[in-house]
């Protein structure tokens, strides 16, 4: 195994437990609320390239070894993570666009969680997509649905 799968298997753990710690925080009430847009704009920059990597065709040769054990037990567990995050995440949006009709006073800690909560999604895939394969995870036609949308279609179809 190269080492290029453990250190982005790293810092997807890494990055995963700091977004969720930051969530833990602001329930806290005891949070760093960027009031710089340049912060966020960090945050998204360093997401979206870690994301990059991650969601490429043939990332390091195909295929490449899992970082951690698969077996029946790990997979459900991560299923079951991605799982949560994804209802989490959900429950986010949602909360914020009701916070955001109704005029609540919770609506910019809502988009708070919002903001927050989709770089922790991303962070919790990019771990388990190294940790273990995607392959492996998700059942081939899920992954033919996700991997050949029209706009990134493996056949070169001609311009006319």
């Amino acid at each position: 195994m190269r080492i290029i799968e453990r250190v982005l298997f790293a810092i997807a753990c890494l990055g995963a437990a700091l977004t969720l710690l930051w969530q833990i925080l602001a329930f806290a009430d005891r949070v760093f609320w960027p009031h710089d847009a340049r912060v966020l704009t960090i945050c998204a920059v360093v997401v979206g390239c870690l994301l990059t990597l991650t969601f490429q065709r043939h990332p390091l040769g195909d295929p490449w070894k899992p970082v951690l054990r698969v077996t029946r037990a790990s997979l459900v567990a991560a299923r079951a993570v991605l799982t949560m995050t994804v209802i989490l995440v959900a429950g986010f949006i949602l909360f914020a666009l009701v916070s955001g009709l109704l005029a609540w006073p919770s609506f910019e800690f809502s988009l708070f969680l919002v903001i927050t909560g989709i770089p922790l999604l991303g962070f919790v895939y990019m771990a388990l997509h190294w940790g273990l394969r995607p392959n492996n995870l998700f059942s081939d036609g899920f992954l033919g649905v996700v991997t050949d949308f029209p706009f990134i279609s493996r056949r070169h179809r001609p311009l006319r």
